[in-house]
């Protein structure tokens, strides 16, 4: 087992311990149905894709009491957030077992259980912080975030409602930054650096240009990730006859309807809220003209992230992470 392999099975089975030890503290004996519903999330395979970009821009190769408890924190508040996703768009990320509930009540358990994470994570990180001592600047930096993330999301259900000339390659990115980049890679890559040693050496002026840096290299790190998710998410809808599409819901389709637009085609975005009309754009000629149009863009964005990454093996490390 390696060393990140350690620390992530340190971090589950920390999460495990304290969401266990404050249900027993609380009593919840009514909210069975909820906690067991959240441990099927924090039981699921997953990628553990924050915790290990803030371990590996933590820089420790032994994972201190803090970092371990950070890590965690920003777990659970991931966590909080896929379970409120996979409310919005319908989708059965797991198998709920364990829970005594009908088909129809699990959204209101993905409610509540997102609710219930996002107090224990925010809870953790502030107890984390105050009893170690840590920089002051990491509450404020998780709020901050919070509140963006929310507001992409809530522009990512709009986006092909916008006017045909808002929607093109600069407005998509943006999009992608607040939804994804600045809680996916921003936030943990910021974290993880004023938890370093390389920050209790650095004065203000150097602090403020390294968060800026990692800013920057977060955002387009948010931007690769995105555009070849969601390209996947959109072929891989596709029926087997290659000709109609599984319904998905319509904000699914903003990269395609940008594509569309960037390549002088004359379609009007709206037709995307209707389900009929969305089986109509992707035609085998319109699937090779869009692979080849998302390699080249996230090409760009590679060029981008190298750029910013520079000659810091660190940062060059984390952008391998992140984009394979």
């Amino acid at each position: 087992m390696t060393d990140e392999q350690t620390a992530l099975k340190a971090v589950d089975s920390y999460i495990e311990r304290y969401l266990h030890d404050i249900a027993a503290e609380l009593n919840l004996s009514g909210g069975q149905d909820v906690l067991s519903y959240i441990r099927n999330y924090t039981e699921r395979k997953g990628k553990r894709l924050r915790p290990r970009l803030l371990l590996h821009m933590a820089g420790s190769r032994k994972v201190t009491d803090p970092v371990l408890r950070i890590a965690s924190a920003t777990e659970i508040l991931h966590l909080f957030a896929l379970m409120h996703d996979d409310r919005i768009d319908r989708t059965e990320r797991v198998q709920p077992t364990g829970v005594n509930q009908a088909e129809g009540d699990y959204d209101a358990l993905r409610l509540l259980g997102g609710d219930f994470l996002h107090v224990c994570g925010m809870q953790l990180l502030g107890q984390t912080v105050a009893d170690h001592g840590l920089s002051r600047q990491i509450i404020p930096l998780v709020q901050k975030i919070s509140l963006i993330t929310i507001a992409g999301q809530a522009d990512d259900l709009s986006y092909i409602s916008r006017s045909t000339h808002q929607l093109n390659l600069q407005s998509l990115y943006q999009l992608y930054d607040a939804k994804t980049g600045y809680y996916t890679f921003v936030a943990p890559v910021q974290i993880g650096y004023l938890l370093s040693e390389s920050y209790t050496g650095h004065d203000d002026r150097v602090v403020r240009e390294t968060l800026e840096r990692l800013r920057v290299f977060g955002l387009s790190l948010g931007r690769h990730f995105q555009m070849r998710d969601d390209e996947h998410d959109i072929l891989h809808a596709r029926n087997d006859d290659m000709q109609n599409l599984r319904d998905v819901p319509h904000w699914e389709y903003n990269l395609l309807v940008t594509w569309l637009h960037e390549t002088g085609e004359a379609v009007d975005p709206l037709s995307f809220l209707e389900r009929e009309h969305r089986r109509d754009y992707l035609s085998t000629v319109y699937v090779e003209g869009f692979r080849g149009w998302c390699r080249t863009r996230r090409t760009e964005i590679e060029e981008e992230i190298r750029r910013h990454a520079g000659d810091s093996p660190l940062l060059t490390a984390i952008a391998d992470l992140a984009c394979t």
